[in-house]
């Protein structure tokens, strides 16, 4: 009898034990895996958030050199002044990565830089 005694409770033991572990450690388990996946999905919203503004700056920044460019062509080439192509490479110096194509007519008179979207300015309003 007390053999049979000592059965019952060793596997009432190994079950508790078990039941412990289940509903004790795997669900801290559990918890610390979400809490690192959230961490991580925040990690990863910030740096996107970082690159679009970064972004962002440098589609503006792109967008009022190209601007620039294009109304200083404009005016330049109804003044007829002889230095345009001079004034227009120095104002596309001040932004490095673009690449200035003057056309009038359909030809191109002068490229400069090398970026790789050309910003183009028509002489002739175009």
């Amino acid at each position: 009898m007390r053999r049979l005694y000592r059965a019952a409770l060793w596997r009432l033991r190994n079950r508790l034990l078990l039941t412990t572990f289940l509903f004790g450690v795997v669900p801290i388990l559990l918890i610390a895996f979400l809490l690192s996946q959230a961490v991580q999905m925040g990690f990863g919203q910030y740096a996107s958030a970082v690159v679009r503004d970064a972004l962002d700056s440098e589609i503006a920044a792109t967008e009022t050199t190209a601007g620039l460019l294009a109304r200083t062509a404009h005016t330049l080439a109804a003044g007829g002044a002889a230095d345009s192509v001079t004034r227009l490479e120095a104002i596309r110096q001040q932004a490095q990565p673009v690449r200035l194509v003057i056309q009038t007519g359909g030809q191109n008179l002068h490229t400069a830089g090398n970026g790789r979207d050309p910003i183009v300015a028509g002489l002739n309003g175009s």
